[in-house]
């Protein structure tokens, strides 16, 4: 089946609407597209926590992996928070977040969905969901046996290392 016809329907539809006439401010481009980094930092994450419990699995290199991602998701969310000027002088990390590992998984991607479809409606920035989504990030990685704030300041020593800026092709060596 072709769908080639059918998505130039869509298309067509879509933009007699005038949905792809929308204009975005450099802080909505911004911010909708960390919204999309935080999503595909949440896929990282938890292909390596399902790496983790695969027999055979090289776990301290997947929970390395799953300390890398997970700090890449409280970097984002904090660059967010900055970005819209969030306090989050209230988010306690500290404190232990309750459920099974698999429901803090599935909830991360729920409060990421509902993050950025209130601010798709409104245009702001939900402080409450962003918090949520830092601390649920904190508690999986404290539970795996990870200090959040450490992994981040070492994601962020790499990222500062980087030869090149964000967008560009890594070179090999």
């Amino acid at each position: 089946m072709n769908l080639n016809p059918l998505a130039g329907r869509i298309f067509s539809v879509i933009e007699s609407k005038g949905f792809h006439d929308i204009q975005h401010s450099q802080q909505e481009s911004l911010t909708f597209r960390q919204l999309l980094h935080l999503v595909a930092e949440w896929n990282e994450m938890l292909e390596h926590y399902q790496a983790v419990h695969l027999p055979g699995s090289d776990t301290q290199q997947e929970l390395a992996g799953l300390y890398e991602e997970g700090a890449d998701i409280l970097i984002v969310a904090l660059d967010l928070a900055a970005l819209h000027r969030v306090d989050l002088s209230a988010v306690a990390i500290e404190k232990p977040v309750y459920g099974g590992l698999d429901f803090l998984f599935l909830r991360i991607p729920r409060l990421i969905g509902r993050l950025g479809d209130i601010y798709r409606k409104e245009r702001r920035l939900d402080k409450r969901l962003l918090s949520q989504i830092i601390h649920t990030t904190s508690g999986i990685l404290k539970r795996h046996g990870a200090n959040p704030l450490e992994e981040v300041e070492v994601k962020m020593k790499k990222n500062a290392a980087r030869p090149q800026r964000y967008g560009t092709a890594e070179v090999e060596e």
